[in-house]
């Protein structure tokens, strides 16, 4: 995954993310790929508002990675 922080692939439903970023930015590029997945027809600019909206949100709640997540 050289140069990308991650890839929806729509066929198998799945998402792959590069783990080497910080946990705020692992959170918002799952978001979204998820978004990817979900709304395959969006703009990528529809996308990265949405997953910087989302990913503001959760921080601001508090929501972060533990280790234990992280297994």
């Amino acid at each position: 995954m050289k140069g990308k922080l991650g890839l929806a692939h729509l066929e198998r439903r799945e998402i792959t993310l590069n783990p080497d970023q910080n946990e705020i930015s692992l959170m918002g590029t799952a978001i979204h790929e998820v978004l990817h997945l979900e709304q395959w027809d969006l703009s990528e600019e529809a996308v990265i508002r949405i997953e910087k909206n989302i990913t503001d949100v959760l921080c601001r709640l508090g929501f972060r990675r533990t280790e234990k997540d992280g297994e």
